[in-house]
């Protein structure tokens, strides 16, 4: 009778079932051991094997380093003395008699870097002394203790010693040597010690205690002296913001990464372009295959693979530049700090720069004040992570500030080309815009220039005269011009940056308020909710002096392979104004050079050699802080090769202005020494 719609259920089926499951359990059984065959236990199965078992271990190639557009070394590697313990030849096993030998190498050890006042890793998060009390601000930490010990997670600090003497036979130690113990016995276990990952016990010592520790060999077995390369940053606080630095696997990093060869005590690049080019700095692994024989003592060693180098990494940055731009705007802030208080810019807060290759949008400079130390970035973090001036803050990428009026240049852009305004089309200042006065707003002009034209209207920063273009023009047109030379849109930039903010109906919904018909006069000037990067700015002064063709910025120049191999980044057209007849391109760079010749740039640039086009900016903060400085610009005028963008936060127009001049200065006279400094083309090798 067939039962397959109701009634009970057919005999058959549940035989099948439970067969089914049976074998599933089976096969899951079986994969378990296999696992534990192959991977875990794997060692043990090879010392038992005959004469010709041999383990095969990685070997960490040296990273690449770091260089300038010139060559010039950003980053290297220094030879240092690192102690590791090599498993193939540590004491093995976990009963009380393995744990002796290692409890005894170990104090053998420590005795030995104590005595040559040198420390070594210990990442127990205990107090050295008892009574034991954890460390502060380890609460993550203590809880992975406690749950490797398997105790509860109110056990107090003492629970955790006691389980650990437990654990490795320490109870015919003193307490100091216990603790000592613990601490190197945990790293261990932490650390996932195998024969394919050393434990790394101290990280960097003297050529001394090197030959200290070869000298006691014979009662230290499996621990090994070798040159480890370590990252040297050479140049100090030089582009810290953009070099990043490398460091130990955190546990989410080697589950991420494992599966790429990675051991636990690997090092990875953590930020900048440590991390970005992590893959081709990292080189590739080689092997060294151990023989032992049928009681699992080793024979021989040899190297079958050897290791391949990481490439070099070579940036677009100008390390001479980088220089003159962050000890110029360190001189800046202090200057303008030490003014009466009051002053304008005294409380100015930073300074930002970033220097463009107009033809390839390769970034020259690009700088954050205040910076900070890369050597010894993890030691100082906590300090520089409070500190007021907040260093680890990359104001040249992730900042945003009103533009203020450098963003004139984009609504005369705009107003020319959709015809709301012409090249010889007069507006009246009176010294103040009063078309929105009935509705209680009047925004007031920094002069009373009378009739004039969009030349002088960039030259003198016309307030009234961008107010009213602006108010014809519209805040949907004004828009459309500013994202294409690059205003509230990332920029391409290979490191995180903001993509700012670029003011309007959109925006102003996102912040729950109401846009109104005044707002798009206001921020015609720069104002409102206008908030972009220097990068940003810097690549609306290269569009500008591209005419249109906006790159998109990078950081990278090539990266150059161990056999030789180089592979360059090509410049990429991120946007184009075609539209834009050459008259408007000409009355926008009238009116950008007569800013540096007779405008409000005009007392910061005299005497110069070189020719430059210019807008400044004055952003209001809104608050009895100083204004804003800003300055974006590009040299030489008639054939551009460098866009440049300041901003000094509460600093002013004078901050800016002075930075940006010192930053062109140099790049001219670098120019006259090397007439290759700036060239695009071909690395120098």
């Amino acid at each position: 009778m067939d039962r397959s719609f109701g009634g009970q259920p057919s005999h058959p089926n549940r035989r099948t079932a439970a067969i089914a499951i049976f074998m599933a359990c089976v096969l899951f059984l079986y994969a378990i051991r296999l696992f534990q065959i192959q991977v875990t236990d794997a060692e043990t199965y090879l010392a038992q094997g005959g004469s010709s078992a041999s383990i095969q271990l990685p070997i960490e190639p040296t990273r690449g380093e770091i260089l300038d557009r010139h060559m010039n070394e950003l980053v290297v590697n220094t030879t240092t003395y690192t102690i590791l313990f090599d498993k193939i030849y540590w004491p093995s096993g976990d009963s009380e008699e393995a744990r002796a030998r290692q409890n005894a190498a170990i104090l053998r050890l420590t005795n030995l870097l104590t005595e040559q006042q040198e420390s070594w890793n210990d990442p127990l998060p205990i107090t050295k002394t008892s009574p034991y009390s954890f460390e502060k601000d380890r609460e993550e930490d203590v809880a992975a203790l406690k749950e490797s010990l398997r105790l509860a997670q109110y056990a107090t600090a003492d629970n955790c010693m006691a389980a650990m003497v437990k654990r490795y036979y320490l109870q015919q130690y003193t307490p100091e040597q216990q603790r000592t113990l613990a601490g190197v016995q945990m790293g261990m276990e932490q650390a996932t010690f195998t024969s394919s990952s050393p434990y790394e016990f101290s990280s960097s010592v003297s050529k001394q205690t090197s030959y200290a520790v070869g000298e006691a060999s014979s009662a230290l077995p499996g621990v090994n002296v070798t040159l480890t390369p370590t990252r040297s940053y050479v140049n100090g606080d030089l582009a810290s913001h953009l070099l990043g630095t490398v460091g130990l696997l955190s546990a989410e990093e080697y589950e991420a990464h494992k599966d790429e060869g990675y051991s636990y005590n690997d090092v990875i690049g953590k930020f900048g372009v440590e991390q970005l080019m992590e893959s081709a700095l990292r080189g590739q692994e080689g092997l060294r295959t151990v023989y032992k024989d049928a009681d699992g003592g080793v024979t021989s060693e040899e190297i079958t693979v050897e290791p391949t180098p990481g490439s070099t990494v070579v940036l677009t940055l100008d390390r001479s530049l980088q220089q003159v731009a962050q000890k110029t705007m360190a001189a800046k802030i202090a200057e303008f700090r030490a003014q009466p208080k009051g002053a304008t810019g005294q409380d100015i807060s930073s300074l930002s720069a970033v220097l463009l290759d107009v033809k390839t949008g390769g970034s020259l400079v690009c700088a954050s004040w205040p910076s900070y130390e890369l050597a010894t970035y993890y030691e100082d973090y906590s300090k520089n992570q409070s500190h007021p001036d907040n260093p680890l803050f990359n104001r040249a990428l992730q900042g945003a500030f009103a533009p203020g009026s450098t963003f004139k240049v984009s609504v005369a852009l705009a107003a020319l080309t959709e015809l709301t305004l012409t090249p010889n089309q007069r507006i009246y200042c009176g010294g103040a815009f009063t078309y929105y006065s009935d509705s209680g707003l009047t925004i007031r002009c920094m002069g009373h220039h009378g009739s004039i034209t969009v030349p002088t209207a960039l030259s003198k920063s016309c307030n009234t005269f961008f107010c009213e273009v602006g108010r014809l023009t519209g805040i949907t047109k004004m828009n459309q011009y500013a994202r294409t030379l690059g205003l509230g849109v990332k920029t391409g930039f290979e490191l995180d940056e903001t993509s700012g903010t670029l003011a309007g109906p959109e925006a102003r919904e996102t912040m729950g308020g109401i846009w109104y018909p005044a707002d798009t006069s206001q921020a015609a000037l720069g104002q409102s909710d206008n908030m972009f990067s220097p990068m940003q700015l810097a690549a609306y002064a290269m569009t500008i002096a591209n005419r249109g063709t906006r790159y998109n910025t990078h950081l990278v120049r090539a990266t150059m392979g161990y056999d030789g191999t180089v592979t360059e980044t090509k410049p990429t057209v991120a946007a184009q104004l075609d539209n834009v007849p050459d008259t408007v391109w000409d009355t926008i760079h009238e009116g950008m050079v007569g800013t540096i010749e007779n405008g409000t740039a005009a007392r910061f640039f005299p005497g110069i050699d070189y020719t430059a086009a210019a807008k400044t900016g004055t952003a209001q903060t809104g608050t009895t802080s100083s204004d804003h400085g800003v300055f974006i610009g590009y040299a030489p005028a008639d054939k551009p090769e460098g866009a440049i963008a300041v901003v000094a936060e509460n600093g002013g127009s004078a901050a800016a202005c002075t930075t940006a001049r010192a930053i062109l200065d140099a790049y001219f006279d670098q120019k006259e020494i090397d007439a290759d400094a700036i060239n695009p083309g071909a690395l120098v090798g």
